[in-house]
């Protein structure tokens, strides 16, 4: 159940488990029986796998009382696609068989039989008796392995409200930001239930978490001074270039058009670097690109706006002087 309520999350994008359950099959043969929520990455083979009608593999995306059996475990106990089978768990197995061993010598205390010579002559019975315990599961699907080594194997999504250990739990989070969330949940949920421990090792992503928590902690301040070095070189660039606003002065163009065309200068090669930057993450990081494009269209629009208004100011500083005082300007 844990599992259940831990693989439908929010803060869950993925999972994967592996469990492995040896329950009591209708005929008293002990099957091997893995519950797990992905049957190829199990096996580490491609499965052929054959559904009944109404079926195929998002029936192992849900829990549910549905079994995918290999052909051996089939032909070897005469099942068909689409039959019903009935389960009990050893504890509860062990816990119902002794209880109507009791019951049946209170009733025939003359009987001098083993248990197994019991069970075995009042079978149907003892059946009829373990069916309001056992759970009936449906065979959807029989499969074969290119290896054969898993065709005596059960799959099952498992069952919601069964209590059953996990040997793999893998779980994947939508933001992995939220982690701290995400072990609040786990530890409320084993504190609720009061029947597991709910422990996450995290020793071995100290060291990524601590650069990652560094890298945040510099990131305002290598944002800040990304933009004071750009709006730096925005007003240096301006300013060395007062002759040519001397020129274009005495050339007949007015202020306003003189500022206008340094600044759209200055604007021009903001954008050319931007869009140069922006290439060179996509080819040599494409991947990064989904997780920090918010970040990226932050950082863009502020050094845009910020060069917009550094061109501005550094523009009508440069050319309010005469064209005399403009054309003696030392670069």
């Amino acid at each position: 159940m844990a599992m259940h309520m831990i693989k439908n999350n929010r803060l869950v994008s993925s999972s994967y488990y592996e469990s492995l359950l040896n329950p009591v099959m209708a005929d008293l043969n002990a099957a091997k029986l893995l519950a797990t929520s992905d049957v190829a990455r199990y096996t580490d083979e491609t499965p052929d796998i054959a559904f009944i009608e109404g079926y195929d593999l998002s029936c192992f995306e849900h829990y549910g009382e549905v079994l995918v059996a290999g052909r051996g475990f089939m032909d070897r106990f005469g099942y068909e696609p689409g039959d019903e089978v009935s389960i009990s768990y050893p504890q509860t197995f062990d816990f119902m068989k002794e209880r109507y061993l009791t019951r049946y010598r209170a009733v025939n205390p003359g009987d001098g039989d083993t248990d197994e010579t019991v069970l075995e002559k009042t079978l149907d019975e003892f059946l009829e008796y373990m069916k309001n315990v056992s759970k009936i599961h449906r065979i959807v699907g029989v499969f074969t392995t290119p290896s054969g080594e898993y065709d005596e194997i059960v799959f099952t999504p498992g069952e919601q409200n069964a209590t059953w250990g996990l040997l793999v739990a893998e779980i994947i989070l939508d933001d992995n930001s939220r982690l701290d969330d995400f072990i609040g949940y786990g530890e409320n949920i084993a504190n609720s239930t009061g029947s597991i421990q709910f422990v996450a090792d995290l020793s071995h992503i100290e060291g990524p978490q601590k650069t990652l928590r560094l890298l945040e902690s510099l990131y305002p301040g290598a944002l800040t001074a990304a933009l004071l070095i750009g709006v730096f070189l925005c007003c240096l660039i301006i300013l060395q270039s007062a002759k040519e606003a001397a020129i274009m002065r005495m050339l007949g163009v007015t202020k306003m058009k003189t500022r206008i065309t340094v600044s759209l200068e200055q604007l021009l090669l903001s954008a050319v670097g931007l869009l140069a930057g922006f290439c060179g993450m996509l080819v040599f990081k494409g991947s990064a690109m989904a997780a920090i494009s918010v970040q990226m269209a932050f950082f863009a629009s502020a050094y845009f706006a910020a060069i917009l208004l550094a061109a501005a100011v550094c523009s009508a500083l440069a050319t309010r002087r005469s064209v005399l005082a403009l054309l003696q300007t030392k670069e």
